[in-house]
């Protein structure tokens, strides 16, 4: 299993309700590696073939380490500067990401208003962070007219009662991960998951004026994480993007299955609907702010991956999450 480092994949390791809580987790020690992880990580590398993306994410990807390498990297990525502002970025003609180095939330502009994906820590990273990156592109909070949460961890939710308090946005997430959220320990800082507004289900279609966005459930870093297929525009052309809602495997043997599953659950619902791309809202999982920043005055965006490329993704995540199971299995989870 390979262990050296990648600003491609890195991550996060386990699941958790707070930046604090991950950071308080002890070591983790590996077993004995299982005689088929090299096995997995070979059929991963020959997925990803000589496509320099794909063949990163295969060798040094977050899915592939090592729990004990996956686990170490807790430390530097819910830590300063990682939970430090960072500036807001412009993906796509109508998609923004406004957040911290460790999450973000997005913002996408349709002809009738605009649809959210997640709402940072708290209601002070909403207030300083947000609401400011906002106006920097002329949009208004008060025109969201549904923020969808990914999935019911303090990370993507804790400003999400703001947002209710303050601009009477519908807040929609899955019915596992509202009961997630509401079984979610009191935060030292105040924070409170919003209440119960809207709940979505697998395969259903979300219209905002001009713009359908699919939900796709897809259940194992939380039990009920919401992924979407989401419209955008690139320089007037409308392509689809696969936005993948839950990131670090999660802690029980069952729980990485479902999430095994459900990648191969979102690679087909990608291939039905065309999508040519992979977006998360703990964007450095994918590098894709520095790919998109790499762009230049090219004319191609960079996050354009071809949907051929985005089906891989998910494959090679498959097959390194069967990987985990091993190792989850051999640690006694």
């Amino acid at each position: 299993m390979p262990k050296s480092l990648s600003i491609l994949t890195t991550g996060i390791a386990a699941l958790a309700f707070t930046s604090f809580a991950y950071a308080q987790r002890a070591p983790v020690i590996d077993p004995p590696e299982p005689a088929e992880i090299a096995g997995h990580v070979a059929k991963a590398k020959e997925i990803a073939g000589t496509n320099p993306l794909l063949s990163k994410m295969a060798a040094e990807g977050y899915w592939c380490m090592t729990p004990s390498h996956a686990s170490a990297l807790v430390g530097k990525y819910t830590s300063k500067p990682m939970t430090d502002p960072v500036p807001a970025v412009q993906y796509f003609d109508n998609l923004y990401l406004f957040g911290t180095g460790f999450v973000g939330m997005f913002v996408l502009k349709t002809s009738d208003g605009l649809i959210a994906w997640d709402a940072l820590n708290n209601s002070a990273e909403m207030e300083t962070i947000f609401e400011p990156g906002m106006k920097k592109f002329g949009l208004n909070p008060a025109d969201i007219k549904l923020m969808i949460v990914t999935h019911g961890h303090y990370d993507h939710f804790g400003g999400a009662k703001y947002m209710q308090d303050k601009y009477k946005t519908p807040v929609a997430l899955s019915a596992s991960d509202w009961d997630l959220m509401a079984a979610a320990p009191a935060r030292p800082d105040g924070t409170v998951p919003p209440k119960k507004d809207r709940v979505l289900i697998d395969g259903q279609k979300v219209t905002v004026g001009d713009t359908t966005v699919q939900v796709v459930i897809t259940p194992g870093h939380t039990p009920g994480t919401v992924s979407s297929i989401v419209p955008v525009r690139d320089n007037g052309t409308t392509r689809l993007m696969a936005m993948w809602g839950g990131t670090a495997f999660p802690s029980t043997t069952a729980a990485v299955t479902n999430m095994r599953d459900s990648a191969l659950k979102f690679r087909d619902a990608a291939k039905a609907a065309g999508a040519v791309g992979i977006l998360n809202t703990h964007e450095f999982f994918y590098d894709l702010t520095a790919r998109k920043n790499a762009q230049g005055s090219s004319p191609n965006n960079p996050l354009v991956i071809g949907a051929e490329a985005t089906q891989k993704t998910m494959e090679i995540k498959a097959e390194c999450l069967t990987g985990q199971i091993a190792w989850s299995k051999a640690m006694g989870k």
